[in-house]
This record gives structure tokens, sequence and C-alpha cells, in this order.
């Protein structure tokens, strides 16, 4: 049997000993040659969070969308102007979103390699990144004071708090 880059993805997972869905045959709208992958952390702090990885089996695409936030209704203009910060400063490959129709932030990241199937190794490295970069956002996003004055201040105190609480010294690479 061929290695789909659908396999090869749900391969990664069952190695690094992630739990994962996968949409029931004929359940979304998704064409034949896309794979769709759910992965949820529910039993995360300060809040659960999934992403949704796309993988298509007819070119080395992937497209994976981590909702990491979902916000208080008196915090959406707030979040908008922290969004665009983040983005602005930030995010070179990937980029965060509001995604009215699951009322979450979320950041959307694509792969592309050459040909049909992905690159082992590098799709891996993307995929690691796109786990440990939603992992991180999500803390940061759930300690921000969206009623703070100054918003990118704001931001930088709850990286500072987020890296402290991880026992970490470096901002981990958003890009």
């Amino acid at each position: 049997m061929d290695q789909t880059n659908t396999l090869l993805l749900r391969s990664f997972l069952t190695e690094l000993e992630l739990r994962f869905d996968v949409p029931k045959a004929g359940s979304n709208d998704m064409p034949n040659h896309v794979g769709v992958t759910h992965i949820s952390f529910s039993d995360e702090e300060p809040a659960p969070w999934q992403m949704v990885v796309f993988t298509h089996d007819d070119t080395a695409l992937a497209r994976a969308y981590a909702h990491i936030y979902r916000p208080k209704k008196n915090d959406l203009g707030a979040l908008y102007v922290l969004i665009n910060f983040v983005n602005y400063q930030f995010m070179l490959d990937a980029m965060l979103d509001f995604s009215e129709s699951t009322n979450t932030v979320r950041v959307r990241s694509n792969f592309r390699g050459v040909g049909r199937g992905l690159p082992t190794y590098e799709f891996l490295d993307w995929f690691q990144l796109n786990l440990a970069r939603g992992d991180f956002l999500r803390k940061v996003f759930h300690a921000v004071d969206y009623s703070a004055a100054d918003l990118q201040a704001e931001y930088h105190r709850a990286v500072e708090k987020v890296r402290i609480d991880m026992g970490i010294n470096f901002t981990p690479v958003l890009s």
C-alpha cells in the first residue's frame, strides 16, 4: 500500500502518542483526495484547544488550523488589535485570524512540498512547529488582559508570564 500524505501525518501522530479523530466517510464536504484529521487537547490548561489538519494526497500540500482561543464578546475589539499586532510583528509563514464560524482565534499555516508526496522530515518539523506554536500562543492569548490600555505591552507581559510558567528562558519561534 502506498504511503499517502494523510497516512504519513497519522503515523506521526501515533509515534508522538497523540490521539486523533477522523471524520466518518462521507460526513464532510472535502473531496476524496483530501484527508481531514482532528487533534484535540481537551485536558490542557488554561483551556482546551484543537488542531485540524488537511492533507492532500494528490499534491504535497498540508494545511493546519490550530484553534487556540475562544474570546469573550466584550474582548473582540481588543482581540482584533492584538491579532494584527502579532501577525505584523512575529508571523511570517503562519497567520492568526478570527474565525466567526467557530468563534475562535486560530493559527493558520500551510506546508508546500514538491510533487505528490510530502517530504517526511521537513513535514514532521513543520507539524511539530505548529503544535508548539499553537500551544504557546494559546497560553499567551489566555494570559492577556484585553482591557489593558496598551495591548502591545500587555502581549509582551503575557509572553513573559507564559515563559516563566513553562520554565523556559526564550520565546519560541512563532513563524
